[in-house]
């Protein structure tokens, strides 16, 4: 919320690539620095430069977006990473005793057991959530940006003079 709200404000104040590159910087300068234990976080806060750097990371690929990581790719799984939030749990539970003891049965290193659940694990999980996004989440956005408009329509005629 704090990163959402600096955008806006650098946004309002015409940021743009050259700040971006400067909060990519600095992300990395935080992050390396938290890293080498150069900064210690502060007792009341855990997790502080890790959390700052990540900010900080986020603005800077807002401002100045890097291929690498801002594409379509990335832009589809964020479109849907609410649902994977919500269904990742639940594929786990209903794949977890017909895949993963086939997978793990196989001759193969440890590792590479593991990376095949991974893999079938990822692939139901984002299918699943582009069906629910598709099915769920965006009638009801739809629905939800209907609703307030309506709302708006009838607070505006009630306090209309009449």
């Amino acid at each position: 919320m704090i990163a959402f709200d600096l955008f806006n404000t650098l946004h309002a104040r015409g940021a743009g690539r050259r700040t971006g590159a400067v909060l990519l910087g600095a992300s990395t300068l935080a992050f390396a620095g938290h890293l080498s234990g150069r900064l210690a976080d502060p007792a009341f806060a855990p997790f502080f430069w890790a959390g700052g750097s990540y900010a900080l990371l986020l603005l800077g690929l807002a401002f100045c977006p890097l291929g690498m990581v801002v594409n379509r790719a990335t832009q589809f799984l964020g479109q849907i990473s609410y649902s994977v939030y919500l269904l990742h749990g639940p594929v786990i539970l209903v794949i977890n005793r017909p895949v993963f003891p086939r997978i793990y049965a196989l001759d193969l290193p440890v590792a590479a057991k593991f990376g095949l659940c991974l893999a079938v694990t990822l692939a139901v999980t984002l299918a699943v959530s582009w069906l629910a996004y598709r099915v769920v989440e965006r009638p009801g956005i739809a629905l939800g940006r209907r609703l307030i408009a309506t709302r708006g329509e009838r607070t505006r005629l009630a306090v209309q003079p009449g």
